[in-house]
Order: structure tokens, then C-alpha cells, then sequence
């Protein structure tokens, strides 16, 4: 069954050009007299971070909210995915199926801690015999959208994930602190660090996160 074990993946799908540029816009906007096109030629990204940075620790996040984001996640669990969608303001799911798909010799994670080796051998059979009769009900004629009821929450699952900086910031001083799962910590830093390559100097406005 270790085949089946699957490596839990995040990647920055879509993400704007230049999300400096769009807050500066949104936040010099309220306070410029002329108009957008006069507002858009002063752009200076070196002092759009500098302002930026200050809006940030003044705590006028509404700015974030102008930058969107589309994440993609694979290999996640179902107890994950009961985690992330606790999140809603600003996030948008798509989930993959287990209503209209097969699950067949399914993928799942593995446990971040056993007690003794045994107990990891113990728990590559069970999610063996559960995959035994999984596949027998769906032999036998059961619909797929009731014999999924017998998956665990170790199965994985894909999903295409949508936020705007705004809902990131407020995730990741969520569910980058210990008091968080193991899975979940893992891929806040991973999105973390997919947007901070995209825009390095978003390093700089959002501050520091409790990543220990």
C-alpha cells in the first residue's frame, strides 16, 4: 500500500501581475485629488511598498482585500479539507468529487506520528481493508456517492482554492501557530512561501508570522 501514500503538493495557480501596484492604487486613490490615469503615472514601486508597509501595521487590511489569489492542493486529506473550508470570508472551493468518481485503490496520507513501527504496518492494513470493501460494494452494486461513506479521512483529495490576501494574512496568523495539525501548518507555509516568491517584497508589508 505505500504506493499509495500521496506527497502532499501546493502551487500558486493565478496571481496578479504586480499586487504592489494594485493596493498602491486602491490606498492612494482614497486620498489623490486628480484622477486614476494622472494617480497611475506616480507609481513608484519602491515607495508604494514603503506606504503599503505602514497601512499594514496602521491595521487598514481592506487594502489586502484588492489582490486575489488561486491555489492549487493536492494530496491533502478529508480531515484537511474539513479544516480549510472552516475558512470562508473571501475563500472560494472546488473540491474533488467522491459523489461521481470511483475511488478504487484510493490515495491517502500518511500518519505524521506512530507509537512503534507496528502501529505504522497496522495502519497501511486497515486502509487495505478498507479499500477490500470499498471495492466490493461498488462490485455488489452499491452507488459510489454510499460506499464512499467508508472512506477515512486519511483519503486524499485535490482542490482549487481561491483568496484574497486579505483572507491569506488572516489564515496565516491562523494556521501557521503549534496549536495547529501537522497537514494544515504545511501547506499555510507552503502558500506562504508560493506568494512570497511570486512577490518578494510582500515579505516586507505583511510582517512576520508565527512559522514555530
Amino acid at each position: 500500500m505505500d504506493k499509495k501514500i500521496t506527497e502532499l503538493k501546493v502551487k500558486l495557480l493565478t496571481a496578479p501581475q504586480d499586487p504592489i501596484k494594485m493596493m498602491w492604487l486602491a490606498a492612494r486613490n482614497c486620498y489623490f485629488k486628480g484622477g486614476l490615469d494622472e494617480l497611475e503615472k506616480t507609481y513608484d514601486k519602491g515607495d508604494a511598498v514603503n506606504l503599503l508597509t505602514r497601512i499594514k501595521k496602521m491595521g487598514h487590511l481592506s487594502i489586502l482585500e484588492q489582490v486575489p489569489y488561486q491555489i492549487g492542493v493536492e494530496g491533502a486529506s478529508r480531515s484537511f479539507l474539513a479544516q480549510m473550508t472552516r475558512h470562508r470570508v473571501g475563500w472560494s472551493y472546488a473540491v474533488q468529487s467522491q459523489h461521481y468518481q470511483k475511488h478504487n485503490d484510493f490515495d491517502f496520507k500518511e500518519l505524521e506520528h506512530y507509537p512503534t513501527p507496528e502501529h505504522r504496518t497496522e495502519y497501511l492494513n486497515l486502509m487495505e481493508d478498507i479499500n477490500i470493501f470499498y471495492k466490493k460494494l461498488i462490485a455488489d452494486g452499491t452507488p459510489k456517492y454510499i460506499a464512499r461513506e467508508v472512506l477515512p479521512n486519511a483519503t486524499s483529495v485535490h482542490l482549487v482554492m481561491s483568496a484574497n490576501l486579505s483572507s491569506l494574512n488572516h489564515f496565516w496568523n491562523l494556521r501557521l501557530t503549534k496549536n495547529n495539525t501537522p497537514e494544515i501548518r504545511k501547506v499555510a507555509k507552503k502558500i506562504y512561501d508560493e506568494v512570497i516568491e511570486h512577490t518578494p517584497e510582500l515579505e516586507k508589508i505583511l510582517g512576520e508570522y508565527k512559522f514555530k
